[in-house]
């Protein structure tokens, strides 16, 4: 006999737990119930955490403020990722530092396009990433992807976050404990 689950549980907790226990939480409640088992003894890692910015979609899923969780977790934000000296050079070349910076804005018509090959053709003496996209300039020139009075999770560019995960975990045990109805087990 088959019988429909009605209780998730989780174990462990940290970043990855509370941020599982919120989603399941905010997207099968009220009709299943979610527990987050969690030991007293192992502690979250404290390490800074950068974020791509499908993280922007899942807290606002699960009903955080987007100025509460910079506030709280130290949070920045990040509009790519840049890879400095990455590619090797052949022992008996020039050195020269090379770098790449990965925007997380898609060109326009990326989906229509062959981007590369347009590039190549056209601009092949210009950087990649400065060709189709705004984002590695306004980064160079330190310009945020969004202004203070843009609304919570809103954007011109694209963007994930810097931040604490230590207080990340912390945010989200609290959210999910007082605003999710998850139950918790210390043991």
């Amino acid at each position: 006999m088959n019988k429909l689950v009605k209780h998730v549980v989780i174990v462990g907790g940290g970043t990855a737990g509370w941020l599982s226990a919120g989603i399941l939480a905010a997207k099968l409640k009220p009709d299943y119930k979610v527990t987050l088992i969690e030991s007293p003894n192992v502690p979250t890692i404290g390490v800074g955490e950068g974020s791509w910015p499908s993280l922007r979609d899942t807290l606002l899923d699960i009903g955080i403020n987007e100025r509460e969780f910079l506030k709280a977790c130290k949070g920045t934000f990040k509009q790519g990722s840049s890879f400095v000296n990455w590619r090797a050079c052949a022992a008996n070349s020039q050195t020269f530092a090379h770098q790449y910076h990965h925007p997380f804005t898609v060109p326009t018509a990326y989906n229509e396009l062959d981007i590369h090959a347009c590039w190549h053709s056209i601009a092949k003496h210009e950087s990649y990433e400065n060709s189709f996209s705004l984002q590695s300039l306004m980064c160079t020139q330190g310009k945020a992807p969004k202004q203070a009075t843009t609304p919570d999770y809103a954007h011109v560019l694209n963007y994930g976050y810097h931040f604490d995960a230590t207080a990340l975990a912390n945010l989200l045990k609290k959210h999910c404990l007082e605003t999710l109805g998850v139950h918790y087990v210390s043991a």
